[in-house]
């Protein structure tokens, strides 16, 4: 309507997640977007773990850290500045601060990409996250970030037993015994480097279509003797058993799955 409320046309109330939503549920006090919520949420969360959190302010679509805006090249970051990428979070790496993204189309789809900042989260640089095994700053950011950036099945807050093979098995920083993709646990508490100290573990393979971790005792009455367990999907060791006498069928399998 006109200012004396004679009729001038006739829209559909929007639903999306814009401004002009915003607006009309604030007026009405309605949620027209059926978010569970009315008017514009306070931030946007993209990444929240670590010592850094990545969120959008949806009235300006910029990207913030803390109260701070993100600037690359004088003006702030928003999604509709760069649709070639998707963010994968802040943190600080090796006494900087860095936003991680990974470049979703054009020539270099899938990559991974880091800016630098200063401490108002002004950009200082830009740089590709490093993939060599050699370069310090890749555990840095596998650790900081918790993804695998090399490809090589880790991230790199491990120290690797066994890689070879179908499965991966290593220690996490906190000693924990992990696959790629479990913790492993005995009387469901955790495996630990300390926990089991009479015993070196070789590696976990999987045999008739269980998941073996081979271990060899190092001290002890069992001193130099192989055994294993079966651990489940779920990381928890469901039986165990000693290696197979040579000269078996089964010994076979566990030789050429070990490789010893």
């Amino acid at each position: 309507f006109d200012t004396n409320w004679t009729d001038t046309g006739s829209e559909w109330v929007p639903t999306d997640a814009s401004q002009e939503t915003y607006a009309f549920e604030d007026a009405f006090n309605v949620d027209f977007d059926e978010s569970g919520a009315t008017g514009a949420p306070s931030t946007q969360t993209f990444e929240t773990d670590g010592s850094v959190a990545l969120l959008q302010d949806p009235s300006t679509g910029g990207l913030i850290v803390g109260s701070s805006p993100v600037l690359f090249r004088g003006s702030q970051v928003t999604l509709t500045r760069y649709a070639d990428r998707t963010y994968v979070g802040a943190d600080i790496v090796d006494n900087t601060n860095v936003i991680v993204f990974q470049f979703t189309s054009g020539p270099y789809v899938g990559r991974y990409r880091y800016w630098s900042f200063d401490t108002n989260w002004t950009d200082t640089g830009s740089e590709w996250v490093p993939t060599d095994a050699s370069n310090p700053l890749l555990s840095q950011f596998e650790s900081s970030f918790g993804k695998d950036f090399d490809g090589d099945g880790w991230r790199h807050e491990v120290s690797v037993i066994d890689d070879v093979g179908q499965n991966k098995l290593a220690y996490r920083t906190d000693g924990a015994l992990v696959t790629e993709t479990v913790q492993v646990y005995y009387a469901n508490s955790p495996v630990t480097n300390s926990r089991f100290n009479d015993r070196t573990y070789i590696g976990v393979e999987t045999i008739d279509g269980e998941q073996r971790l081979l271990f060899q005792f190092t001290s002890g009455s069992y001193s130099g003797r192989f055994r294993y367990w079966i651990i489940n999907n779920a990381g928890y060791v469901t039986g165990a058993s000693w290696l197979p006498d040579l000269g078996t069928a089964e010994r076979e399998e566990f030789q050429s799955a070990f490789g010893i």
